[in-house]
């Protein structure tokens, strides 16, 4: 298992039994001079991360990049980044096609990888090559859109499942990026996220992780909010 220690800049791995096996043998942990942190393969507060096909996917927020790594640390790619890196390593960050600007969450199914583009409001879609192929919403209250996309986790459908920490809600959207259903709202009723902290109620939803029967799981202030599907998948 991988944990993404974003503050001490580094991905700590520990055993089935949760017994700490060290960590990631990339470019670079910990806080380093500026230049060090921007290398290709440099591991600068990473807060995603997914394992998937033998490779490490991370959303590094410290350099506004996703980087995927094999299991030995060596730096397989960066996503929507040209070689050679050393040219192009720079480019990442932006709010063009497949650029991030704060990337946070990060999900990936059938070679398609989702991450949540928090200061561009969308959730970026990369194919298995890490070549953007589009995104999920843009910038709005209404529904399908973000304004501080968070947490992304997909379903066993191929649903893909994002938290927005401002409009305190989980929207889920097809593989076709069509919305499906929004989970919650603003208010002090079951289900709803707001400050109070009844049952079924939210305050600033972050990270989100969905199980094999659809239960989502919502990281909350000091808790975690489970919610069950009427519906199942």
């Amino acid at each position: 298992m991988g944990v993404a220690d974003a503050l001490n800049s580094r991905i700590a791995r520990f055993s089935p039994r949760g017994v700490y096996i060290g960590r990631l043998r990339a470019r670079g942990h910990g806080i380093r001079p500026l230049r060090s942190n921007i290398l290709p393969g440099a591991v600068f507060r990473p807060e995603g991360l997914v394992w998937s096909g033998g490779h490490l996917f991370v959303a590094m927020n410290g350099n506004d990049r996703i980087e995927e790594f094999a299991l030995t640390g060596r730096l397989s790619r960066i996503f929507a980044v040209r070689r050679p890196y050393p040219m192009f390593f720079g480019l990442s960050r932006g709010s063009a096609r497949g650029q991030v600007h704060n990337p946070f969450g990060i999900a990936r199914r059938a070679g398609t990888t989702y991450v949540a583009d928090l200061n561009n409001s969308r959730v970026n879609v990369y194919g298995p090559a890490g070549v953007s192929r589009g995104q999920l919403g843009g910038f709005g209250q209404g529904p399908g859109r973000f304004v501080a996309p968070f947490g992304a986790a997909t379903g066993p459908d191929g649903s893909v499942y994002v938290s927005d920490r401002e409009l305190n809600r989980i929207q889920r959207f097809s593989r076709a990026g069509r919305l499906i259903q929004i989970i919650g709202s603003t208010g002090s009723g079951p289900g709803q996220f707001l400050e109070a902290f009844g049952q079924g109620q939210l305050q600033s939803p972050t990270y989100v992780a969905v199980d094999r029967a659809c239960h989502v799981y919502v990281s909350d202030y000091r808790r975690v909010v489970k919610f069950t599907s009427s519906t199942g998948c």
